[in-house]
């Protein structure tokens, strides 16, 4: 099962090292939705910053966190 990644960058890189095993990129674009959606509620300042989704062979893709 592939493993993605969810970095956060806001101004500075925030790299997820731990990663989810997801059975496909649908699954970790709803995965990338539930973070941008959950860091966005906790964190107001992170309204304006990027969720970049990443596998073992690069980025797959990138969403505003307050678009999650």
């Amino acid at each position: 099962m592939p493993r993605y990644y969810f970095d956060v960058r806001d101004g500075i890189d925030y790299r997820d090292d731990e990663g989810d095993e997801l059975p496909d990129l649908d699954s970790a674009k709803a995965r990338a939705q539930y973070v941008a959606r959950e860091l966005s509620s906790e964190n107001t300042e992170l309204r304006e910053s990027e969720l970049i989704v990443r596998d073992n062979a690069g980025e797959c893709f990138r969403m505003k966190i307050g678009s999650g």
